[in-house]
């Protein structure tokens, strides 16, 4: 009887273990921005609720950036990824499979392109004051997606940004 009563303790705390072992790597309050002005939009929005991180460096060139392995890492294991668009993140593809269970916030939706050629246009969207007023709207508008909650707190920092640009 005692080692049946030591079995079956020791199974227990065997679950237990295990059990507390798994846990979700998911940073809930972590949000990656793919460049430097889309950071500033989304920090100025977010303020404290979120912590904002900017993929690569600040001196990097983003047209020809590659991921680390572990950049691909963190940011899969992020609330969110904000990009630009407009095919500014080249990168994005190569990695889509990776993070595809985070929530993409694509800021250029509804931009109307800066037109270089009759070919091309200028991915640089943000040189623009009133895309880059889109740009804000886009990114305000999923993150009250992300965290309904604070709806009230993310309109009021929302708002003052517009007055500052």
């Amino acid at each position: 009887m005692k080692k049946k009563s030591s079995l079956l303790i020791f199974i227990v705390l065997i679950v237990f273990i295990i059990s507390g072992c798994k846990r979700d790597y998911k940073k809930e309050n972590v949000i990656y921005t793919s460049l430097y002005p889309v950071k500033y939009i989304t920090d100025e929005i977010v303020k404290d609720k979120f912590e904002v991180r900017y993929v690569g460096q600040s001196n990097m060139d983003v047209h020809n950036f590659e991921l680390s392995a572990k950049e691909v890492a963190d940011i899969s294991d992020a609330k969110a990824l904000v990009i630009n668009g407009f095919g500014l993140e080249s990168w994005l593809d190569t990695i889509s499979k990776s993070i595809e269970d985070i929530y993409l916030i694509d800021s250029s939706k509804s931009v109307k392109p800066i037109i270089k050629d009759e070919i091309s246009y200028d991915p640089h969207i943000w040189l623009s004051p009133k895309n880059y007023i889109i740009q804000a709207k886009n990114i305000y508008e999923n993150i009250v997606k992300l965290d309904e909650g604070n709806k009230d707190f993310y309109k009021e920092n929302y708002i003052n940004l517009i007055e500052q640009l």
